[in-house]
């Protein structure tokens, strides 16, 4: 439980920094801006997530064989390595491009450079990742927040030490450098103790790389498909409705993605090892029961605050410009706690190595919600985005609840 709350604190370190910067940029540039900082940020995610299938690889392979003397587990974190360069060199082929597609993402010029940075900083991206799976893949959960914690206070101190000192502050530059800060110091203190104990065999492990490519490839598609959706959504909402109109609605995201991401990424370090390790139904029952004994208070006391409290969090937040409709949130809520239920049953996909599964059902519900989102914008208008929302996550769950009850079960 304790692991829980400090692995929430982490994610809310993460959200309270972008919530700064989105809060300056509300009140310089009102919803037009937060619409423009919204698109950058999905980008900035859309770079962190993508190690993020190998490093699941190697939490999962790193947990498994972590008491197994002959079965070395540093050298998973070597082959997440050589996927770094290989990323990054297929990274790079993308910068004689990179005018073109900051222009298809933003609409407008002026932001090429902010593209060209995040390409070319990609590695810090995967150290942070890699650093966070070596701690988590062995249970080192104490050393994998105190880490975290320590490396984003002391970047949001320099922050706003430069804001002190000359009353301004460029937040997309501030957004993008984040979490590379962040990879730097995880990964370097967390490789320190085993630089003395590793003992490379083999420069590169074929069958550790196939491994943790399958990893990536499941994980890929949906990687990109998530933040290019919500891309796609936001420009659609553009074209129909204007920059303004898609800022309301970013603001109503941004703070779902808050709700929903103290349950998810607050417990996501720790729910992943939990399942690849629980070798039969019963005990992944009970991880289900750990979860939703924290997650289930939490979601509906989260609900209720935001609801309730929308005219007090609103202006506080963003900005006195802003305004969200009722109706946003009666579906985008409900939609909420039925997106954390999936994910708890996706993540006991993933830890059981079935990936092709997991891929399959990520890819198919990104583009469905895309899909969902321009015929009830035709529809219904701005507020189909909200009410496509809920009912991709709805068939999500649906088809999901179906596979652990009758699939899983039976295996």
């Amino acid at each position: 439980m304790l692991n829980s709350i400090l692995n929430t604190f982490v994610v809310l370190l993460k959200m309270a920094f972008g919530f700064i910067l989105t809060k300056y940029v509300a009140i310089n540039m009102g919803p037009t801006g937060v619409a423009l900082f919204g698109q950058l940020q999905s980008l900035v995610s859309l770079f962190q997530n993508i190690p993020h299938g190998i490093s699941n690889g190697v939490i999962s392979n790193t947990a498994a064989v972590k008491d197994d003397a002959t079965r070395p587990y540093w050298s998973w974190w070597f082959s997440s390595l050589q996927m770094c360069v290989i990323i990054y060199s297929l990274l790079l082929s993308s910068c004689f491009f990179y005018v073109e597609i900051a222009e298809l993402i933003f609409k407008r010029s002026g932001f090429e450079n902010y593209y060209l940075l995040l390409v070319l900083i990609y590695p810090l991206f995967h150290l942070y990742s890699l650093g966070n799976a070596m701690n988590t893949g062995l249970l080192k959960f104490k050393e994998y927040l105190t880490l975290n914690i320590t490396a984003m206070i002391a970047y949001i101190v320099i922050i706003l030490f430069y804001y002190y000192c000359y009353n301004e502050i460029n937040v997309f530059l501030a957004a993008i450098l984040f979490i590379p800060f962040c990879g730097v110091v995880v990964f370097v203190f967390t490789s320190i103790p085993y630089i003395n104990s590793i003992k490379i065999q083999k420069i590169v492990e074929v069958e550790q790389l196939k491994s943790l490519f399958k990893y990536f490839s499941a994980t890929a598609l949906s990687v990109f498909l998530a933040p290019i959706v919500l891309m796609f959504i936001r420009n659609s909402l553009v074209d129909d409705f204007g920059l303004s109109a898609a800022g309301n609605w970013q603001a109503m995201w941004r703070v779902s993605e808050i709700y929903t991401g103290v349950i998810t990424l607050g417990l996501s370090a720790l729910v992943l090892p939990k399942f690849a390790r629980a070798d039969s139904y019963d005990k992944v029952i009970q991880v289900f029961k750990e979860v939703l004994y924290f997650a289930v208070p939490v979601l509906v006391f989260g609900a209720f605050i935001i609801y309730f409290g929308k005219e007090i969090w609103l202006p506080l937040l963003f900005s006195d410009e802003f305004h969200i409709p009722d109706e946003f949130f009666w579906f985008q809520l409900p939609g909420d706690i039925l997106k954390t239920g999936c994910w708890l049953i996706s993540y006991l996909i993933l830890s059981k190595r079935k990936l092709k599964l997991y891929a399959f059902l990520e890819v198919t519900f990104s583009l469905l919600f895309a899909l969902l989102a321009v015929v009830a914008i035709d529809l219904c208008g701005i507020i189909g985005v909200p009410a496509a929302f809920f009912i991709n996550q709805l068939l999500c769950l649906i088809i999901l609840t179906w596979w652990f009850s009758f699939v899983f079960k039976n295996e």
